[in-house]
């Protein structure tokens, strides 16, 4: 068990702290007909990745890269990175592996001296699958799609909702890869439910 844990742990390192192998989809339509393609190809580190979007892919200084650091995301970003770089120094300080100059560092420190304690190995772990989580949710936020037809479950077509401290009309259905949710009434479908939602409405038959 403890040599899975440790597998599991190593390639959470490589992820966030290596250039390693990734996937990914990119959607489009040919002839109306929607087309996933799948690429892979070498990334950096998901930490170095998050590194350069809270900057904005330029290298200081420029207004573009200003601008974007006044974004909600990228402060999110920049909040989540200095989060991580302070826990790691505090993870490898506690294990008496000193402080690295980089969370890359001192993460790889923290996992290296883990491997010598389960328990240690457990919590590395849990962490790591955490950051993970979070730098992939805010370098791939969910798309959400508005749909303008009545809720199958209550028939709102609209909602008000708040948005930048204004009352606005907006869908009450929305749509992700993970869900289909009403605002109005709070039902929600499965994936596996969305060509029957979709005849339900008449926008396929």
């Amino acid at each position: 068990m403890i040599t899975d844990l440790v597998t599991s742990l190593r390639l959470n390192v490589d992820e966030l702290c290596e250039t390693h192998m990734d996937s990914a989809e990119t959607a489009y339509s040919v002839d109306g007909q929607a087309i996933i393609e799948r690429n892979t190809g070498m990334v950096p580190g998901l930490i170095a990745q998050l590194r350069e979007s809270a900057a904005g892919g330029q290298s200081g200084g420029s207004g573009g890269s200003a601008q974007n650091a006044r974004s909600p995301i990228a402060v999110g970003m920049w909040s989540l990175l200095n989060e991580i770089t302070i826990a790691a120094e505090g993870e490898s300080i506690r294990l008496r592996m000193g402080i690295y100059d980089g969370p890359e560092r001192n993460i790889r420190a923290w996992a290296n001296a883990a491997q010598q304690f389960p328990h240690e190995v457990e919590k590395c772990l849990a962490q790591t699958d955490k950051w993970i989580e979070q730098i992939n949710e805010l370098l791939n936020p969910p798309r959400r799609w508005e749909i303008n037809h009545p809720c199958p479950n209550c028939q709102e077509r609209f909602v008000i909702r708040q948005v930048d401290g204004e009352p606005t009309k907006t869908a009450a259905l929305t749509v992700t890869k993970d869900e289909a949710a009403c605002r109005a009434c709070n039902a929600t479908w499965p994936p596996t439910d969305y060509q029957a939602l979709a005849e339900h409405m008449g926008i396929v038959t």
